[in-house]
């Protein structure tokens, strides 16, 4: 069975790329295979670039925004991630879900 992996201080958790899997009733038959492209904490949405989402009568790939229906999962996002400093600032050199 697949795992439920939730989806990262309002910056990081822009444009984070994290492979995902979105739940309709929580059936595996349900599960939409994705990432995450964007996480708006404060509207309680996610933008996800999926492929085709069947319990939802979707059957092309496509990128779009949903509702969290608990917000607060968004908050148990961790990450680890290594950087360096460059002549253009911080930059993340590696990052992966914790």
């Amino acid at each position: 069975m697949k795992q439920r992996k939730s989806n990262e201080d309002r910056e990081s958790r822009q444009r984070t790329g994290f492979n995902c899997v979105l739940y309709g009733a929580w059936a595996q038959s349900d599960a939409i295979s994705g990432e995450i492209k964007n996480i708006d904490e404060a509207a309680g949405k996610v933008t996800s670039k999926h492929g085709p989402a069947k319990s939802l009568g979707m059957d092309e790939p496509m990128t779009m925004v949903y509702r969290v229906k608990h917000p607060a999962v968004l908050k148990q996002i961790k990450v680890e991630f290594e950087a360096e400093n460059g002549d253009s600032g911080y930059t993340v050199t590696k990052l992966q879900k914790k």
